[in-house]
């Protein structure tokens, strides 16, 4: 059984480090995050990422107490450098991001993905990636890797991102699938070029667009881009992409949300290619 300290300052280094990964900058200088929760945390082990320390209230865990002492020997055999701690309640809702936490918060080093490694792959298996342009909704954006994981896309590339794939709140509305969905990022003026050299057809959504999803070609590489809700994509993206629109049945609805979108034409794709011998 790997061994345990216990904390019980607001003052610890630790526990300060934790509450500071809750901001990007903090994130980006250390190369670390948070993570709640044993179902969330025992999602990131098994995509394979490095704890570097956990921290749990044996008071809080309830019946998840066994699986927080499995996770804990898997740690410490994985890494030499992990350290567990057990704290009191008063520091775990320090550390936490949600408002009731449920009494485990892990920190593990962000893994490193390469646009080039994503778009060789959407190349070389005739695949897609999900691009989102300028998304400012956490919720949104992991929603989004939800479903590209879900629909097998190589990747999610976040154009002209303001929020980051380990925010909280997009861990938490991707359901982990961040921790093994690659999320690379770039600029609108560096990434269409980059498509088009490398022969990957790019498809815009657009409200406005006479193609419907379902007449559309989605097949072969391809790059499915989403744009923001409040901007929609700007006119450099509507240039160099072939717009299509997912048809709406209800003349009182105009759009699907961000997230919305992004599933069913990622799905509308995967349908296509399961027809393509």
């Amino acid at each position: 059984m790997r061994s345990v300290n216990h904390l019980t300052s607001l003052d610890n280094p630790r526990v300060k480090e934790i509450v500071r990964l809750r901001e990007q900058r903090h994130r980006r200088r250390s190369g670390r995050f948070v993570v709640e929760s044993v179902r969330q945390i025992t999602r990131a082990m098994d995509a394979g990422l490095t704890p570097a320390a956990m921290m749990w209230c044996e008071g809080l865990l309830g019946g998840a107490a066994d699986d927080v002492q499995r996770i804990n020997d898997q740690a410490g055999q994985r890494s030499k450098e992990y350290r567990g701690f057990t704290v009191t309640e008063a520091l775990i809702r320090k550390m936490a991001y949600r408002e009731n936490p449920q009494g485990v918060v892990g920190v593990f080093e962000q893994p490193t993905w390469s646009l080039a490694d994503v778009l060789g792959q959407v190349v070389q298996d005739g695949g897609m990636c999900l691009v989102a342009v300028g998304i400012e909704k956490p919720g949104n954006l992991g929603a989004m890797a939800r479903s590209a994981a879900a629909a097998g896309a190589a990747g999610l590339v976040v154009a002209d991102g303001v929020v980051d794939c380990f925010n909280p709140n997009v861990i938490r509305a991707s359901t982990g699938a961040v921790f093994s969905l690659p999320v690379v990022g770039g600029l609108t003026e560096d990434l269409i070029p980059l498509f088009q050299e490398q022969g990957i057809n790019m498809v815009t959504a657009m409200p406005q667009a006479e193609v419907s999803c379902y007449d559309a070609d989605l097949t072969g590489p391809l790059a499915l881009i989403i744009g923001s809700e409040d901007c929609g994509l700007a006119s450099t993206w509507q240039q160099a992409g072939k717009p299509i629109t997912i048809p709406m049945l209800n003349e009182a609805v105009d759009s699907l949300n961000a997230s919305a979108a992004a599933a069913v034409l990622l799905f509308e794709a995967v349908g296509q290619r399961r027809h393509v011998k």
